[in-house]
This record gives C-alpha cells, sequence and structure tokens, in this order.
C-alpha cells in the first residue's frame, strides 16, 4: 500500500471523527438581538452568536443600561476595524438572546468563549459568569491570558442578556474577534472533547515521529536530513498544544500570557527555518543554497524578536514573516514542479505533494488570523501530512540505500569467491574419477530394477525416477558438467508446484513453507534439475530446523539480476562449514551426511550460469541466494 492510499485512509478518519450529530441554528444577531424561539435545543442544534453585537469604545457599560454612544460591530472581527485602527483600550460587547417559549429551566446550557485580545469578562443578565484573565480600563491593571472557557449556567428566563467587558494593552489585534457559542451543556462538552482529541492526535502523532526520526540521526549522523525532520517533527508537535484549545493550559494553569503567544509564534517562526535547510540538504542540487542560508537568517532573526521583546512589539511582525513564507513557498513550489514534470528527479514528486497541502493550511491561517476568512487554525494538520508523505520517502529512501548495500557485498562475495575457485578448480578431479566409475553401476542397476517392476506400485516408480536423477547429478558432478533441458519456465507456477513435495519432506517435523514472490516472470530452466536443487534445500532445512519453524522462498528482479532466495530458522552453519562449500571442498553438517547436497546445489546453479552466495550464522539460520542473470535467461538470448 502506497503512502496516497494510506493518506486517503487518514482523511476519511479525520473527517468521521468531525462529523459530527450537532448543527448549526439557522440564525445571526442581528441590531444586537438572537432571535431563538424556533431553537430546537433537544435536536443538537448549537448556536453561533456571530452578527450584530452592540458595541461601546471605550465605556464600561452596566448590565440593562443603555448609551447614546451604540454602534454595532459585526462578529467574527477585531474591533480594531471600527476604532480606526486603534488596537489598545477597552470596550463592552452586549447581545440579547430570545429563547423558546416553552424552554425547559431544568436544562444546562452552556457557554463556549473562546480566547480574545487580551482579557474579558462575562455578564449574564446582569450577573458575573465568568472571566479570562483581569480587564480593566486601566493598562496597569489590566491583566492578559489567552484561554479558551466553557461554562455551564441554569436559567429560568427566556431573555438572557449577555454582556461583555473587554480589554487590550498588549496584542496588536483586539477584542473578541470570535463569537461565542450555546447549547446544551453536555453538546458544547462534546464538541471540546472532539477538538481536543484532534488536537492530542496531531500533537502524539508528530511527536513520535520526530523522536524516532531523532533516534535514526543519532544512529547515521552524517544523515543531516533526518536531524532537521526530526526537529520539524518535535517543534510542531507543540503548535496543536498552544493553539486552539490551548491543553498546555490545562497542563500548566499558571503560564502567563507571554510565554503561551511566544510559544505559538515560535512554533511558526521556527519551523520555517528547520524546514528550508531540510530541503536544501535533500535537494542540494535544485535548491539554492545561497538563498537557503540568507532566509534561514532572516527567520531567525525574526525568532531573536519573539524571544527578546514584548507581545506588544513582537506580534507586529506577523504579517512581514507571512510575506517572507508565501515568497519561499513560491520559489519551493515553482522548482518542484519544474523538476517533477521536465527534470524527473526522484523525490520531487513526494515532496511538491507535501507542500502543497502544507501551503493550502498555512494559507488558510494567513488568512483566518487576518479575518478575512471564519474557518480554524489548521497549520499542525498541514505539517502532519507533509510530515506523513516525508516519512514514507525517507523510508523509501534508506530503504534502496540498504539494498544497494546488501547487492554490493554480495557482488564482492562474488568476486572473491571466483578467485578462490580458480585456486580450487581440480581439486575435485581423483574424485570424480572414481566416483564416475561407481555411479555407472548404481545407474545401471536402477534401470534393470525399474524395468523389472513394470507392474509395482506407482510410487516406487516414481522414487526410481527420482534415484536415477539423483545419480545422474553425482555422475554429472564427477565430469564437472550439465546436460540441460532448458524450457521456458513460469517461476510462479514451477515454485508452487513443489509445494507438496516439499511438506512431504519436511513431515513429521511442523516446518511452514512460506513464498514472497516478487518476480514471478519467465526463466530458461532445466526443471528436473531446479527441481532436486530445491528439494536439496529443503532436506538441509530439515535437518537443520529441529521440530518448529519455517521454511521462505523469495523471488525479486533487480537491476540485470534475478534473484531466488531460501532461506530457514534452524541451527545455521559455521564459518568454516561455509567457506569449505563456498570453496568446492566436499563437507557436511550431518554426521552421516557425504556432502554431494550442497555440491550438487551449487554445480546446477553454476550449469545455469547463475552464481550462489550463502549468508549463515551459527544459531540463527541460513540465506542462500541464487542469482542468474537476466542476459543468459531472456527469450532473445537463448534463440
Amino acid at each position: 500500500m502506497n503512502a496516497c492510499k494510506l493518506l486517503s485512509i487518514f482523511f476519511i478518519l479525520i473527517g468521521a471523527s468531525h462529523c459530527s450529530r450537532y448543527r448549526e441554528f439557522s440564525g445571526e444577531v442581528q441590531k444586537g438581538i438572537f432571535d431563538a424561539r424556533e431553537w430546537q435545543i433537544n435536536s443538537h442544534q448549537i448556536l453561533e452568536l456571530n452578527g450584530e453585537w452592540e458595541f461601546y469604545w471605550k465605556e464600561w457599560l452596566s448590565p440593562h443600561t443603555e448609551s447614546k454612544a451604540k454602534t454595532y460591530l459585526y462578529l467574527p472581527a477585531f474591533w480594531n476595524e471600527t476604532t480606526k485602527g486603534e488596537a489598545y483600550g477597552y470596550a463592552t460587547y452586549r447581545t440579547k438572546l430570545l429563547l423558546p417559549p416553552n424552554f425547559d429551566s431544568s436544562t444546562e446550557l452552556a457557554l463556549k468563549l473562546y480566547e480574545a485580545d487580551t482579557a474579558y469578562s462575562v455578564y449574564l443578565n446582569g450577573k458575573f459568569l465568568t472571566k479570562i484573565g483581569e480587564p480593566s480600563q486601566d493598562a496597569k491593571t489590566s491583566v492578559p491570558r489567552w484561554e479558551i472557557k466553557t461554562v455551564g449556567f441554569y436559567t429560568n428566563d427566556t431573555e438572557l442578556e449577555i454582556l461583555i467587558h473587554a480589554s487590550n494593552y498588549e496584542h496588536r489585534i483586539g477584542g473578541i474577534w470570535k463569537a461565542p457559542i450555546l447549547g446544551k451543556a453536555e453538546d458544547i462538552l462534546q464538541i471540546s472533547q472532539i477538538r481536543l482529541s484532534y488536537d492530542l492526535f496531531l500533537f502524539g502523532g508528530l511527536w513520535i515521529t520526530g523522536c524516532i526520526h531523532l533516534l535514526f540521526y543519532y544512529l547515521r549522523k552524517e544523515e543531516k536530513t533526518l536531524f532537521f525532520f526530526a526537529l520539524i517533527c518535535l517543534l510542531s508537535a507543540m503548535r496543536p498544544l498552544v493553539s486552539d484549545e490551548r491543553f498546555l493550559l490545562t497542563l500548566f494553569p499558571d503560564l502567563s500570557f507571554q510565554t503561551i503567544v511566544r510559544s505559538e509564534y515560535l512554533s511558526y517562526y521556527l519551523v520555517c527555518p528547520l524546514f528550508y535547510q531540510y530541503i536544501y540538504f535533500l535537494f542540494p542540487d535544485i535548491i539554492s543554497r545561497k538563498t537557503t542560508h540568507i532566509v534561514t537568517g532572516i527567520c531567525l532573526f525574526f525568532s531573536g524578536i519573539v524571544l527578546l521583546t514584548p507581545v506588544s512589539f513582537f506580534s507586529k511582525t506577523l504579517s512581514y514573516y507571512d510575506l517572507i513564507y508565501f515568497l519561499m513557498s513560491m520559489y519551493h513550489l515553482s522548482t518542484f514542479a519544474y523538476h517533477t514534470i521536465f527534470g524527473k528527479r526522484e523525490g520531487t514528486r513526494s515532496m511538491l505533494f507535501g507542500m502543497v497541502w502544507i501551503f493550502i493550511f498555512a494559507l488558510n491561517d494567513i488568512l483566518y488570523f487576518a479575518n478575512i476568512i471564519h474557518t480554524s487554525n489548521t497549520i499542525a494538520m498541514g505539517i502532519f501530512i507533509f510530515v506523513f508523505v516525508q516519512t514514507f520517502y525517507l523510508a523509501e529512501k534508506y530503504s534502496k540505500s540498504h539494498r544497494y548495500q546488501i547487492r554490493t557485498k554480495e557482488k564482492l562475495k562474488l568476486l572473491l569467491r571466483e578467485s578462490i575457485k580458480r585456486k580450487q578448480k581440480d581439486k575435485l578431479a581423483v574424485v570424480g574419477h572414481f566416483t564416475s566409475e561407481i555411479v555407472h553401476d548404481i545407474r545401471n542397476r536402477l534401470l534393470s530394477l525399474k524395468f523389472t517392476n513394470v507392474n509395482g506400485q506407482e510410487y516406487l516408480k516414481e522414487e526410481i525416477d527420482e534415484l536415477k536423477v539423483v545419480t545422474e547429478n553425482i555422475l554429472d558432478f564427477a565430469k564437472r558438467q550439465f546436460h540441460l533441458k532448458k524450457a521456458d519456465t513460469n517461476l510462479s507456477d514451477f515454485l508452487y508446484g513443489l509445494k507438496p513435495e516439499i511438506e512431504r519432506t519436511f513431515f513429521p517435523k511442523e516446518i511452514e513453507t512460506i513464498y514472497n514472490l516478487r518476480f514471478m516472470g519467465i526463466l530458461q530452466l532445466d526443471q528436473t534439475r531446479m527441481k532436486s536443487l530445491i528439494l536439496n534445500l529443503a532436506r538441509n532445512a530439515k535437518d537443520a530446523i529441529s521440530q518448529r519453524g519455517s521454511f521462505k522462498i523469495d523471488t525479486e528482479e533487480e537491476g540485470e539480476f534475478i534473484y531466488m532466495i531460501f532461506s530457514d530458522d534452524g541451527d545455521g552453519m559455521t564459518e568454516d562449514t561455509v567457506n569449505q562449500i563456498q570453496s568446492n571442498q566436499l563437507t557436511s553438517t550431518k554426521t552421516s551426511g557425504h556432502g554431494f547436497g550442497m555440491s550438487s546445489v551449487k554445480r546446477i546453479a553454476e550449469a545455469h550460469k547463475a552464481q550462489i552466495l550463502i549468508d549463515s550464522q551459527f544459531g540463527k539460520g541460513t540465506r542462500i541466494s541464487i542469482i542468474f542473470p537476466k542476459k543468459y535467461h531472456s527469450k532473445e538470448a537463448n534463440r
């Protein structure tokens, strides 16, 4: 399953988690009044108190009083839009809510209050309900705080007055820029829990991914991409904790306003330079080193401003930083789009895919915080998608690198073995001479036995045929040549067809035969000889496995070679035994063996122009790879 399919499943799950039974009541505040007399409270309807709130700038209005300075401010909005750009000061918000005439006073309602810049208190029908921070008409006594709060209450009235005193002396924008929502207490609480679960899911996914890649970097310090990728994940994991539901305040309720705001800004300001460095180290041939380092320096300068200056100053840098991010995104997107379409550079497609998503979510946040659109803070999700895609890309990249190292190691073994093989070329000549005479006699007697048992049981004939093949293998071994009868062989059908005989070979031990065939094409094989080779390896596996284990057959294609790999989890062989087999010396790991099994396997493989590699550790199992060159086994090569 590739990354795109997994990402699709992920979106389905996330979408399902956000598809709730709650629906909005179709209405809004008009001229300071929200008419909710048709509200069906038991049908899970939620009131979003958007609309025209009464707004009194530089007035601390008491409940149930009127003022000639009444104006209206449409929420969601900053009060800067009404105060001619003035952010610092205080004001009163008010709206009246008309409930259904048959409203049940025993029903608990809840008001969810979103964060504001930078403090406010709430009164319901003239009674104090709650406050966030300490609003004041004096900057010296005002205490700012960012927090989302849900407050439950009961009421006997069908007309509610919601009055809010707000003040701001810290941030570049002021006022309540997201209207409260009202609903049945259990419904409002569950909405908060769903959003909190979403934030914690993002935090957990990013944090774990970052820790894993930091460990990978510890093991491979030369890979700088792993280091920057880990830091991106770890720093991005903090953003869901300091934004939206601000779960960090639940853990540490005494955290100051300055700390929370700095943390949110730094989770954006510091991720960008790490992100640019990661892209550069991953694609140094197509990304400008000079541009990357200059922009990284600028981003770190902005981060320094956030660390060293008050909120009232560094909050004004956000629009400038957004411009830097936008320009760099255009540079990276255009570069990767070009190399994806024209250059066919490996990895640019997945990078482009991830960057498009993160850019979409980042653009949403830029417009959201500028009060142009009214969605929610989503950049953490964009980063999560990017991390998800990049994790697949990095895993694939390093998997290929590891496989290349294994193949290189095997090729070096081949070269070394060929060197040893030349020195051992004539060592079996004398043994072959005597073996030839013995096998001729055995073969003649087996033929005689076969023809004198024409009416015997069929399995006896099959066994005699198998003995005939064995003796022919020994004879060919002695003569140092094979007469192959090769034919086009569907490798998948051939290997699966041997499964019953392999399982009979393993009886009575409990050994599972496992197939993992990634190459299932056509090879030119002598099927009788290859059957003998595979059954020989199966018998060796049976002897190496005490009672229960597995025998695995893998096939794959890489470059100019086709690999047939046999592995078991038996006792394995000592290094001396492996060396003896590779140097063509007759040997056996069994006290009753004659050593012809593995020698026969080698001869059959070499007759097919294949090479054989043995990787075994005593007590850990054996892995035997037979490597067929394509040029000797394609149809064109055999015409």
